[in-house]
């Protein structure tokens, strides 16, 4: 019982860790999408803008993409931790079921 407890404390810490994780990364993130939003929009206006050269026109499209791909990809990073929480909660209840079997 008394590894049940230390082996429980431990799943708490890293869940608690992974929390905070996820809380500090999503700050991050939020920054980052406004401004790759930023990004997108502006980049989407040249795009539009039959003013423009071709060439930057193109680019604007290029630069936009790239900004969506940074988004997804911020965003995956995002999902991975909460996957890895959630995994470790199940753990942790797998463990007090466990425990509750004693």
């Amino acid at each position: 019982m008394l590894n049940t407890i230390a082996v429980a404390a431990e799943r708490g810490k890293v869940l608690d860790q992974l929390q905070k994780d996820i809380e500090r990364r999503e700050i991050q993130i939020n920054k980052q999408r406004a401004a790759a939003a930023r990004t997108i929009e502006e980049q989407r206006d040249i795009a539009q803008d039959v003013s423009q050269s071709d060439a930057a026109r193109l680019q604007a499209v290029k630069l936009a993409n790239e900004a969506v791909q940074e988004r997804l990809t911020l965003d995956k990073q995002l999902i991975d931790l909460r996957i890895e929480l959630t995994k470790e909660s199940q753990k942790a209840n797998d463990t007090d079921r466990e425990g509750q079997k004693e």
